[in-house]
């Protein structure tokens, strides 16, 4: 998740009524404001926190279900590291999102294509939480698509060979669950053959 994701951790337990049994949650990290657990008490299987403020933070969150019928106890734990927004272009070659922009694509003169944008590690729950803009020649373009996270090119037949067309995509979380975080820049090129 990104910093200041809310975080939703459930336990599930394999027994008739699970609500019964009672659940201590203990997250061990600094972000933590308790000695001790964070939650405790019967029926409470569900567990939620906002994770630390800065990117590559590591919580570790331990649970424990106590039966008090049988005295059987079990535990879990799990690891949780905040990371900082990602965007990934891919390019539409035959059909298929199935390649990854690294740094620059080729196209011919005459060629037309898409490249679609995919957001990760966003507070998102929608596509329409996203304000994306595309940039074409450092100057902003106008996505003709119908889909804001594909962008059509036509690279006209007029254009000269081994031009170099620079572009760029900003991608910011507009949504109320966005964190300061919550935005990328993504340089990329395309080279005419």
């Amino acid at each position: 998740p990104a910093p200041l994701s809310k975080i939703y951790i459930y336990a599930i337990a394999n027994v008739p009524n699970p609500k019964n049994m009672t659940y201590t949650w203990v997250m061990d990290d600094s972000s933590s404001t308790h000695e001790g657990p964070e939650q405790s008490g019967a029926g409470l299987d569900a567990f939620s926190f906002f994770s630390y403020s800065s990117p590559d933070f590591k919580h570790e969150i331990r649970v424990t279900a106590h039966n008090e019928v049988t005295g059987e106890s079990a535990s879990a734990s799990l690891n949780i590291k905040t990371l900082l927004p990602e965007t990934y272009i891919y390019s539409y070659p035959e059909n298929n999102y199935g390649r990854i922009i690294d740094g620059k694509i080729s196209m011919y003169a005459g060629e037309e294509n898409s490249i679609m944008a995919r957001f990760f590690y966003f507070n998102s729950q929608s596509a329409n939480d996203f304000e994306i803009k595309w940039y074409v020649n450092e100057e902003t373009a106008e996505n003709t698509g119908s889909r804001p996270e594909i962008f059509p090119i036509n690279i006209t037949s007029r254009t000269k060979k081994g031009i170099e067309i620079p572009m760029k995509l900003n991608v910011k979380n507009k949504s109320k669950r966005a964190s300061m975080f919550e935005e990328t820049s993504t340089r990329f090129g395309i080279t005419v053959k």
